[in-house]
């Protein structure tokens, strides 16, 4: 550890789990953008990020 810097409550093992999931996360959104952006067709990230389906929120199908 560098001197006279202060471990932060998220710099532990919980921390870094944390990040490693919102890391996780981020690339599922970026390369759906990218498969989107190449395909043309819209993907809802929620489907891939453990959201309910609600009555609100159905799947386009084709």
């Amino acid at each position: 550890m560098e001197r006279g810097r202060k471990m932060g409550p998220k710099q532990g093992r919980e921390g870094r789990e944390e990040r490693e999931r919102n890391y996780s996360s981020l690339a599922t959104i970026l390369l759906l953008n990218r498969r989107q952006t190449l395909a043309g067709t819209p993907t809802d990230v929620r489907l891939l990020l453990d959201h309910r389906m609600t009555p609100d929120f159905r799947p386009a199908t084709e």
